[in-house]
């Protein structure tokens, strides 16, 4: 078989040629475009990656804060709760307080009330038993009665102490009425001067003395040098009584309420 050389070698260039067009104006360009799609591709994945992290660092972020509120929010529950129970307590206290204070009141009201009762109902027991007492006495007093008394007094003036006497006499000197020796009912002339003598061994003649009646004595003798006076009668007596029955009434309301 006979080769065409010329046609080989030029069948050869046309190949060249033909490579080197397709390199420059095909080939490259792909390449060109190939590599540019690989940097963009790069570049959105690096993107992509950066953005994933900032992503993990917000979520990271975004936990620690719903972390922090979490704790804040147990905090400021607990810190509710407790300022809860202490207005509770306080509230609580207040109105056991509030009762106690009225219950004491009450039971202080009631209290007073029974004492202020039994105190108006043991005077009226007391005003009652002592007016039935002055009535008996005034019925049963007379002259007898009324001399034994004067008795009584003579004997019981003429032992009073020598400091006491003096005292009750000290008034003499500025005297300017009579010596009044006051009795129920009239003394009988020698009863009188037998008080008379009585009573001028310790009062000078000076000092007139001057005997009058006073029914409201109910029995015996009283002695009256100016403001002072000196009493033997049923009706002292009875005042006596009836103060230490008070006396006694007050000291046993101290001893029930414990004051």
């Amino acid at each position: 078989m006979l080769i065409d050389w010329f046609t080989v070698i030029a069948q050869m260039i046309n190949f060249l040629i033909l490579i080197w067009l397709l390199k420059h104006f095909l080939y490259q360009p792909i390449l060109n475009a190939m590599a540019a799609r690989e940097k963009n591709i790069a570049d959105n994945i690096a993107a992509a990656s950066d953005a994933k992290s900032q992503a993990d660092a917000k979520k990271i972020e975004l936990e620690e804060e719903l972390q922090a509120l979490q704790v804040k929010k147990e905090e400021l529950f607990a810190a509710a709760k407790a300022q809860a129970e202490k207005e509770y307590q306080t509230l609580l206290k207040d109105a056991r307080q509030q009762v106690q204070d009225r219950q004491s009141e009450w039971h202080r009201t009631l209290t007073m009330e029974r004492e202020a009762f039994l105190t108006d109902l043991q005077k009226q027991i007391r005003e009652e038993l002592f007016a039935i007492a002055s009535l008996l006495l005034h019925d049963l007093a007379d002259a007898a009665l009324e001399e034994r008394m004067a008795a009584s007094f003579q004997r019981n003036f003429s032992a009073m102490e020598k400091e006491e006497k003096g005292r009750f006499l000290a008034a003499l000197p500025q005297l300017s009425q009579p010596v009044l020796l006051r009795s129920a009912f009239e003394l009988p002339a020698d009863l009188q001067n037998r008080l008379l003598q009585s009573l001028r061994q310790d009062i000078p003649a000076a000092y007139p003395i001057r005997f009058e009646v006073e029914p409201s004595l109910l029995g015996g003798i009283e002695l009256v040098i100016g403001g002072e006076k000196i009493a033997w009668s049923l009706a002292n007596h009875l005042a006596l009584l009836q103060q230490r029955m008070e006396q006694i009434m007050e000291r046993t309301k101290r001893d029930g309420t414990g004051e």
